[in-house]
């Protein structure tokens, strides 16, 4: 479905891939009330960039449906 990596207790990663999805994820997530960081991979496969979000790890299956149903890809 998507990237995800764990950062630590309570963080995690979800890579998106363009800036402008990575925006759009995280504004939707502010409005319902989640909290999340943009964050900026550089890519070792291809060069290039790839943007994510950083949450609360807790919220990974909730965040990955309102990605889905919002038609945000993940890489």
């Amino acid at each position: 479905m998507g990237t995800e990596g764990v950062l630590g207790l309570n963080k995690s990663i979800i890579s998106i891939g363009t800036v402008t999805h990575a925006t759009k994820a995280k504004k939707i997530l502010a409005e319902i009330g989640i909290t999340t960081k943009l964050i900026k991979n550089n890519s070792e496969i291809g060069g290039g960039c790839v943007y994510g979000i950083e949450f609360d790890y807790r919220e990974r299956f909730r965040i990955l449906k309102i990605l889905k149903d919002n038609n945000i890809p993940t890489v």
